[in-house]
């Protein structure tokens, strides 16, 4: 938020469900005088649903891999922007298979659909973590992870279809990470 309103934004609304996250962000904009910025505790995929507003840009930082409902979340997210730009875990195989810590989380995959538009999502669960009241995941006990071409194929059917990536980390300790930009023509 800090770096967008020093980059020109008019306004930025901020979303966070975790409720200790939250306050931190409400001290955080106090101490920093961020006059143009909302925060609102809420959950991402429950408020794009019911906004109507549009936006310039999405920025989707950590949200994708927590979500149970992946393609509704990028549908949502090029409904309701211009732009999005998004970094997130992804699912890969031959990288996922070679980390010990994450390997064994990962069940069956499954055919995921919203919209028209019909992927994989690889079944990731939280374990023992998603009851600890510290956990900063989603809301279920439980996430579906898509591969990099599905996400960018969601990307290109919801309507955002100049899509630029940018760097990957493929030795992320939770498995490997990507950014990209996604913006409608």
């Amino acid at each position: 938020t800090y770096q967008l309103l020093r980059a020109g934004a008019a306004s930025v609304t901020a979303l966070e469900s975790n409720g200790k996250s939250f306050l931190k962000c409400l001290v955080t904009k106090e101490v920093l005088r961020l006059d143009r910025a909302r925060y609102l505790c809420a959950d991402f995929m429950e408020w794009l649903t019911a906004t109507p507003e549009h936006f310039d840009l999405c920025l989707a930082s950590g949200v994708l891999y927590h979500m149970t409902e992946p393609l509704k979340m990028i549908g949502l997210a090029c409904a309701r922007a211009d732009v999005v730009f998004l970094w997130t875990h992804y699912y890969d195989e031959s990288v996922l298979s070679r980390n010990p810590d994450q390997a064994h989380r990962f069940g069956p995959a499954t055919e995921l659909e919203w919209n028209g538009f019909r992927a994989r999502g690889h079944h990731r669960s939280y374990g023992a973590q998603a009851w600890n009241p510290l956990h900063l995941g989603g809301k279920a006990a439980f996430s579906y992870w898509m591969t990099k071409d599905d996400i960018v194929a969601a990307f290109r059917h919801f309507g955002h279809t100049d899509i630029t990536l940018g760097p990957e980390d493929l030795t992320h300790p939770a498995g490997p990470a990507l950014c990209l930009v996604a913006k409608k023509k």
